[in-house]
């Protein structure tokens, strides 16, 4: 039996860097030193802070190319329920879904979920593969869903499966 490995803070950065080529190609420029996406995730806390470029966000989750905003949002949003740690080694945990409210760039209100799911084989078990996903709306305006996902990185005890 695998010792426990609770999932307690969650990072994720995505650097400007990555979108100069992509830019390029569509012959416009972002000014901009700022994470193209960053957030982090406090388990124990019950805290989630995102904040990014609106544009790219939209378009890592399919968004057409017109509806793009090149704009910063900012999240504060809190998690329920209160300290409920996931153990990322339970081969019965297949994952949970938490809810969320908050605040959008501080000044509408907003609600969501947060899934921490993990990804089944081919065999259908699960696996050690998770991954984390964000469904964000603002509830005063039709246009403003928000969604990422984004994979959960685990060490394996293994040295040679890392």
């Amino acid at each position: 039996m695998k010792a426990p490995f609770s999932l307690k803070q969650f990072e994720y950065l995505i650097p400007a860097a990555v979108m100069a080529p992509a830019v390029a190609r569509q012959q416009y420029v972002i000014i901009e030193n700022q994470p193209l996406m960053k957030a982090n995730i406090d388990f124990e806390k019950s805290f989630m802070k995102m904040e990014g470029n609106l544009g790219f966000i939209r378009a890592s989750d399919g968004y057409p190319q017109t509806a793009w905003k090149h704009e910063r949002i900012k999240l504060e949003m809190t998690i329920y329920p209160w300290a409920k740690l996931v153990d990322l080694n339970d081969s019965d945990t297949d994952g949970i879904i938490m809810a969320m409210d908050g605040w959008m760039n501080n000044e509408r209100s907003c609600c969501g979920v947060l899934i921490i799911d993990n990804v089944k084989g081919y065999d259908g078990f699960a696996g050690n593969k998770w991954y984390i996903t964000c469904y964000i709306c603002d509830l005063l305006t039709d246009e403003c869903e928000i969604s990422f996902r984004l994979p959960v990185y685990t060490m394996d005890t293994n040295e040679y499966n890392n």
